[in-house]
């Protein structure tokens, strides 16, 4: 009970759920409901201020929102916890099937809208048939860009060629095999 109670206090969920209650399991499945709804909120709501940029508005933006939607409706993405200096991961099995969208819980919620910009345009490249690559980041990197800036997010990262050689140099050999 005490851990319980813990619980709901540092989510600030005091008040909405009565001590006597906190023994009942449906409470906690309910308490569960609660705060995958509040994040679920915050990636619907992302997903919606993307729908309202001019990136959302063109065609790339309107396909990346769709798949955004998608994910979101089959519970494929997810704020958590991810390695140090990663703010998001998307996950897309060689078949070409999109399996997750990971967004970082480290970064504020005004910056989620650009972070899924960046994932959803690596999946509408790969269904382009541009492969993970410099020039697939760099693409990337720009829808994501743009968002921010509309958005004045804390996040605007527009790295140039040079950083995203020198972040991405485990996709150097393909630009190299391009050539």
């Amino acid at each position: 009970v005490d851990a319980l109670n813990n619980f709901v206090e540092e989510r600030g969920l005091i008040g909405q759920i009565t001590t006597p209650l906190y023994k009942s399991n449906t409470v906690l499945f309910d308490l569960i409901s609660i705060l995958s709804n509040k994040e679920n909120d915050k990636i619907t709501s992302a997903i919606n201020t993307i729908k309202n940029t001019q990136f959302g508005k063109s065609e790339d933006g309107k396909k990346v929102v769709e798949h955004l939607s998608k994910m979101n409706e089959g519970e494929k993405i997810t704020i958590e916890k991810l390695g140090k200096g990663v703010r998001a991961q998307v996950g897309i099995k060689s078949t070409g099937e999109v399996v997750y969208i990971k967004i970082s819980q480290d970064i504020p919620e005004s910056a989620i809208p650009g972070r899924l910009v960046h994932e959803g345009t690596h999946i509408i490249n790969h269904e382009k048939g541009i492969p993970s690559s410099l020039d697939d980041e760099k693409i990337a990197f720009q829808n994501a860009y743009s968002v921010d800036k509309e958005l004045k997010s804390p996040i605007q990262d527009m790295p140039s060629d040079e950083e995203l050689e020198e972040r991405y140099s485990d996709l150097n050999w393909l630009k190299k095999e391009e050539k």
